[in-house]
């Protein structure tokens, strides 16, 4: 009888610990980014170009996803949309490096100005075209996207989950110099673009883009994102912070989701070892 008191107390002490919980919490917060293509851009002249490659074995873009099923676009159905998308893509980028003050206002180039070539292999523009076709502008630099895809998919939802809507994105850009004609950067980038329930209007109507407005806005963003990469800035990313189950540290918690950093700071200072980001 004895022994089944003093487990009973046990169990009453270990009461707090077990129904005390770690709070696993996402964050925002601003991080400073470094530039991802380091090329001295301020004061220059820049031009934008679509190379207009294309892959064999690129035809995604011909299809859309409905659910659990992929439908193939009915011909001529959005014969324009690749033009649509460019054009959004190099604006989208054009408008980040003005605003980020690389130089002058980018030339854009007339997006059929390369004509459409398909190979398994994207080999560089010769250094005496890239000079030739920067002379009228006068661009240091030449930006060019090479090869551009993207996938529309549209999700009805259920029970469980909202219905959204997604664009894959990805693409290869070069950047020449204007001078010499050589490629002074290469990269591939990939990018997913959302759309859900949140997404609304302020009457509280839901703003699920069909495919072609959605590959148009998605395609915008792609372009902003990477010339975004030429320039340092600050970001908004989500953190996950882990929160101890201690009523000091919740009130901590409760300042940095109000961007409250400093009252925050003093909490965390004074116990640093109680709570800590992933």
């Amino acid at each position: 009888m004895k022994r089944i008191e003093i487990l009973t107390s046990s169990l009453l002490l270990l009461m707090p610990v077990f129904f005390a919980c770690t709070i696993y919490e996402p964050i925002p917060i601003e991080v400073m980014r470094s530039s991802e293509i380091r090329l001295p851009m301020e004061g220059k002249q820049i031009a934008l170009l679509y190379r207009n490659f294309k892959f064999p074995g690129d035809t995604l873009q011909h299809y859309y996803r409905d659910g659990e099923y992929l439908r193939k676009v009915k011909e001529n159905q959005d014969s324009h949309l690749d033009s649509l998308a460019v054009i959004s893509c190099l604006q989208g980028a054009a408008e980040v490096l003005v605003s980020k003050g690389s130089g002058p206002a980018p030339s854009v180039y007339p997006i059929d100005m390369m004509p459409e070539v398909t190979g398994e292999k994207i080999p560089a523009l010769p250094p005496t075209l890239v000079r030739k076709i920067v002379r009228p502008s006068g661009a240091d630099y030449l930006i060019s996207l090479e090869t551009f895809s993207y996938f529309y998919a549209r999700f009805p939802g259920n029970q469980m989950e909202d219905e959204f809507r997604q664009v894959v994105l990805a693409g290869l850009w070069a950047v020449y110099d204007g001078h010499s004609g050589g490629v002074v950067d290469s990269r591939q980038m990939v990018d997913t673009l959302y759309w859900n329930k949140s997404h609304a209007d302020g009457a509280g109507k839901e703003l699920l883009p069909p495919r072609i407005p959605a590959i148009q806005l998605a395609a915008g963003v792609f372009g902003e994102n990477y010339a975004g990469k030429f320039h340092a800035g600050w970001i908004k990313v989500d953190r996950t912070m882990i929160i101890p189950p201690l009523e000091e540290f919740r009130l901590a918690a409760a300042y940095a989701t109000e961007q409250k950093w400093n009252k925050a700071r003093e909490i965390w200072e004074r116990e640093p070892r109680n709570h800590r980001w992933v």
